[in-house]
């Protein structure tokens, strides 16, 4: 990454003695474009995907429900109650209602390309935005 111009400097420095005995390190990158950074680093998306049918969904159906995910998009009930799980964790949609009457409402549009909801980074962030 270096090469590529992506990142001015690399410093790997250790945190503290784990458990094991073994030294924990971190790496450190004074990164030079963070747009471009985050693209080489983000894992690529597959396409086609129960995810991908679910967010096409949610940005054209407002308001919408976790069964016009079901249905639409031909996600099973579990797949699909992460997926809304991660997105409202990240700050993409909001609920309204409790329980069976539940509606949801899309927010925060970042575009048609579905945002990546793997591991979540703390409150509010979805991958790639700590960086």
């Amino acid at each position: 990454m270096k090469r590529e111009g992506l990142v001015i400097e690399i410093r790997k420095s250790i945190i503290k003695t784990g458990e094991n005995g073994r030294p924990k390190t971190s790496l450190l990158f004074h990164v030079a474009n963070k747009k471009k950074f985050i693209e080489r680093v983000s894992p690529k998306l597959k396409e086609n995907t129960a995810q991908d049918r679910m967010w096409k969904i949610i940005r054209k159906t407002q308001p919408f429900t976790i069964n016009d995910l079901l249905t639409l998009a031909r996600a099973n009930y579990e797949n699909a109650r992460w997926f809304l799980k991660g997105l409202r964790t990240a700050g993409y949609i909001q609920s309204s209602g409790k329980g069976i009457n539940v509606t949801w409402m899309l927010v925060n549009d970042p575009g048609p390309k579905r945002p990546y909801i793997g591991r979540l980074r703390g409150k509010g962030r979805a991958y790639g935005e700590s960086l």
